[in-house]
């Protein structure tokens, strides 16, 4: 913990970059998500994103499992389960009955289940000023999404709860990893998680059809290294970034990647020759704003 604040307090740019970059990872992760879909249900896309993260981080966990004592472990388990498990297989089957543009939306009502979660049950200070960033952020990732999927973006259906619930899941988690698990380091937390909640999503893998999809669907092994990817970088090495920042910055500040991630996916749609005008641009500055005035709220 002591190397984490020397680390922020050498180089204040820090948390912006692991922000930055998680948002690059996790705004690209739709590209992966959406080639594994070609040949994978969504249940069996989640887990074998768990699963290649798992397997990813079990020889760091290992070495470090038995150092742990119960209440660590404790923790740990409910933070796989909340921050890993569960919401990856809410969104899978999330987004099979919604568009990603509404799954977008919802997804950036984290930060303020994170504020309202960290001052009810743990009683966290909130100024005015965190209320006011978030909602702005949050005005910023609406008018941005909709501006490119029109009004019909808004519309959703039953599944769209369970996209609410994952977003009250990783709320919830962000607030553990700070003031349940900040006196352990961000590769510890990540790897025992992983290694708690892993062996439920190998077991779910192999109990459908995964094996005679991957063996008999043309093209199977492309859409599953598409997801093993997804799995090394959106989950294994975004999660010890994600608990890296948490340490070195706020719990809504950390939350607020989902404001950033609709920015991302827009400069995917760009790359690929869609346009971006004004409108866009403003709800970028207005993002930009809603997380700037939260880093900066006392």
């Amino acid at each position: 913990m002591r190397l984490a604040r020397s680390v922020a307090q050498e180089n204040p740019w820090m948390p912006w970059m692991l922000l930055g970059l998680l948002s690059l990872i996790w705004g690209s992760s739709f590209i992966l998500i959406k080639q594994g879909l070609k040949v994978y249900p969504a249940d069996q896309v989640a887990a074998i994103r768990i699963s290649a993260a798992f397997f990813a981080l079990l020889p760091l966990a290992i070495n470090r499992v038995r150092n742990l004592g119960f209440r660590n472990l404790k923790w740990l388990f409910i933070s796989g389960i909340q921050g890993n498990f569960l919401p990856a297989f809410l969104f899978a089957y999330a987004q099979t009955r919604i568009e990603s543009a509404l799954a977008g939306i919802l997804n950036a009502l984290t930060p303020l289940f994170t504020l309202l979660i960290g001052v009810v049950l743990y009683r966290q200070k909130a100024s005015a000023g965190k209320f006011i960033g978030v909602l702005v952020g949050l005005a910023g990732c609406i008018g941005l999404i909709v501006s490119k999927n029109g009004l019909n973006s808004l519309e959703g259906n039953v599944y769209a709860l369970l996209v609410v619930v994952a977003t009250v899941l990783y709320g919830s988690n962000v607030n553990i990893l700070k003031f349940k698990l900040q006196h352990l380091e961000p590769m510890v937390t990540a790897s025992i998680a992983m290694l708690l909640v892993g062996p439920f999503a190998v077991s779910y893998l192999f109990m459908g059809d995964f094996a005679n999809r991957t063996a008999q669907i043309p093209g199977a092994i492309y859409s599953l290294g598409a997801i093993v990817l997804l799995g090394l970088l959106s989950t294994a090495l975004a999660l010890v970034l994600f608990n890296q920042l948490i340490k070195q910055s706020t719990t809504l500040f950390a939350s607020s990647v989902t404001y950033l991630m609709p920015i991302v996916s827009l400069g995917w749609g760009f790359w690929i020759g869609e346009r971006i005008g004004f409108i866009e641009l403003m709800g970028m500055m207005v993002i930009l704003a809603g997380v700037l005035i939260v880093h900066r709220a006392r």
